[in-house]
């Protein structure tokens, strides 16, 4: 995991000292395409829009027009309206199809980079928690699947975001309250392919995730953790 990206001028050398001194490792699960990035280049992929309480949809900031200054600035819209962003289209049948013959597989993701669950992921819980997971798959079932042209659509545009900039980061902030250090450390993510990618509950564009480490301060002066949330 790279530094962390874009800090605030007001920080102060002690407190991004701490951060990259506690900073965590992140891992990924193999078949894993979406990895946390900065914001600002998601931002400028993205396009801005406006729902009306009528139902209309309404583009206000084509792709590649967007910035986080610009996204930041006031839009006045009447009572009711829903401003939203929108990383990529679904891919229509055709075109989901030639970018599946270009990868030369069924899917995009190469086939020893998809995630299959066993039977291990219930080896260590309780009856009551199979028979919990077990309906909740029926309500995936009957709900039916995510189609996957979404997510096939949003990893394209991943990999053209990581073919410009490669490189990991996340954001940090650090708070001091009632005589402990909280460090917080920010990681987003372009898309969140949950349930097409690894039988979760849904996908969806755009995922904060945050780790805390807290810490204190020793008798010697030092900075010690105490635990992570």
């Amino acid at each position: 995991m790279s530094r962390p990206a874009d800090l605030a001028d007001g920080l102060l050398a002690g407190d991004l000292a701490l951060l990259r001194r506690f900073e965590p490792v992140v891992r990924y699960t193999r078949g894993e395409e979406f990895l946390s990035a900065a914001v600002e280049p998601y931002v400028e992929a993205c396009s801005l829009w406006c729902e009306h309480p009528n139902g209309r949809t309404e583009l206000l900031v084509p792709r590649g027009a967007l910035t986080t200054e610009r996204l930041a600035q006031p839009w006045p819209q009447e009572p009711g309206s829903r401003l939203y962003l929108t990383f990529s289209e679904p891919l229509s049948l055709a075109e989901l199809t030639r970018q599946r013959l270009k990868a030369g597989a069924p899917s995009l993701r190469a086939p020893e980079n998809r995630f299959r669950p066993t039977v291990g992921r219930l080896a260590r819980v309780g009856y009551l928690s199979r028979v919990a997971d077990a309906l909740f798959s029926l309500t995936l079932l009957l709900r039916g699947r995510v189609p996957g042209d979404a997510a096939a659509a949003a990893v394209l545009a991943e990999r053209a975001l990581r073919a410009r900039d490669n490189r990991c980061c996340y954001y940090g902030r650090v708070v001091r309250q009632q005589g402990w250090i909280a460090l917080q450390y920010w990681f987003f993510y372009a898309f969140n392919d949950w349930r097409s990618g690894f039988f979760g509950a849904n996908d969806h564009e755009a995922d904060w995730e945050m780790v805390t480490i807290f810490c204190y301060p020793a008798a010697d002066g030092s900075i010690q953790p105490a635990w992570g949330a």
